[in-house]
């Protein structure tokens, strides 16, 4: 099989060591295949890194000027590290865990820029009716090629961005379809979806198996830091909030078993709820004319909200006992 994998799986998970990365280099290292990856891929997550290092050195250069405020001796900033350099070996890591080789890197070809800018005028999915979307439609072009030389070999193409790839349901878009018939071609939404496609059921594993060793208290504490923070996000709009979480109810709803290469076995299990929380209130910096100075002053009244969310846990198990477990995603339900 040929593994092709779009910028935002790597993005979203890049140490690709737990969970359906982990899942999917296992898989890919038993049966041989070969994972890909667009040379637009690798540009943008050098790009994506750039950014996040050029965020995270600003944010650090800002707290220490706030920290020499107070506390003069501190020692000065250091000189700007060189982010495209540490990015490049950050790209040289994901290229060594994925097993890229330059064989597996996919040129960008002329033909391929040249039919992208024909299907932008023509509105032609991947692009959209605004001719938005041209490095989407690149890689597809990138894809389509693969199939189109490998007939006997089966091509996957994992990429979240449903929208231009994919229906409502997390199909291909027909056109799409329609365009890899003379060959083997499968699209998967996520990297969580491949690996429940591969997942190797196992009798002894059930859902009470499961809770009456890994309790929703105890996914619940695990979790409890990010939920908050996954709260915060929510109120965002409504302004600066204290929030504190007041009660939660998670109950697991599905999960699938993978069988690894050296025996042990990875349950990922899906934990679907909500949580209360109560908000601070809201805060606003303004003049108050009874103090005659500017300060800030609550703007709402303490009030109670809820947000469903969704938990993934993986859990490690061997000879029918669980090694370890933890958290591996967060987000709204």
């Amino acid at each position: 099989m040929l593994i092709v994998l779009d910028t935002n799986l790597l993005v979203a998970d890049p140490a690709q060591r737990t969970g359906p990365s982990a899942i999917l280099l296992d898989y890919a290292h038993r049966t041989e295949s070969r994972i890909l990856l667009s040379d637009l891929v690798l540009d943008e997550l050098v790009a994506h890194r750039i950014r996040l290092l050029e965020a995270r050195w600003h944010d650090y250069v800002h707290a220490a000027g706030n920290v020499r405020s107070f506390a003069p001796d501190t020692p000065a900033v250091p000189p700007t590290p060189d982010f495209q350099s540490i990015a490049q070996a950050h790209l040289k890591d994901v290229r060594k865990r994925l097993q890229v080789f330059d064989r597996d890197v996919l040129p960008v070809t002329e033909g391929q820029l040249r039919e992208a800018l024909k299907r932008a005028v023509q509105h032609t999915p991947p692009c959209t009716k605004r001719g938005e979307e041209i490095r989407d439609t690149i890689i597809w072009l990138q894809v389509l090629q693969l199939v189109r030389e490998n007939r006997g070999t089966t091509v996957a193409f994992i990429s979240a961005n449903t929208r231009q790839f994919a229906t409502k349901d997390g199909a291909l878009l027909p056109t799409l379809a329609a365009e890899a018939t003379d060959g083997r071609l499968v699209y998967y939404t996520s990297l969580d979806a491949f690996a429940k496609q591969h997942a190797t059921p196992i009798e002894f594993i059930t859902t009470k198996w499961i809770e009456e060793r890994i309790t929703s208290d105890g996914v619940y504490a695990a979790a409890e830091e990010r939920l908050r923070r996954l709260a915060d996000r929510v109120e965002w709009r409504s302004g600066f909030t204290d929030v504190s979480i007041e009660g939660h109810s998670l109950d697991l709803s599905d999960f699938y078993v993978y069988e690894m290469e050296d025996g042990s076995l990875r349950v990922v299990a899906y934990w679907d709820g909500s949580i209360e929380y109560r908000t601070a209130g809201g805060y606003d910096y303004g003049f108050n004319p009874a103090t005659g100075v500017h300060e800030y002053h609550d703007m709402s009244e303490s009030e109670l909200a809820n947000v469903e969310v969704a938990v993934t846990t993986e859990a490690v198990v061997r000879d029918k006992t669980i090694q370890s477990w933890e958290v591996v995603g967060i987000d709204r339900a």
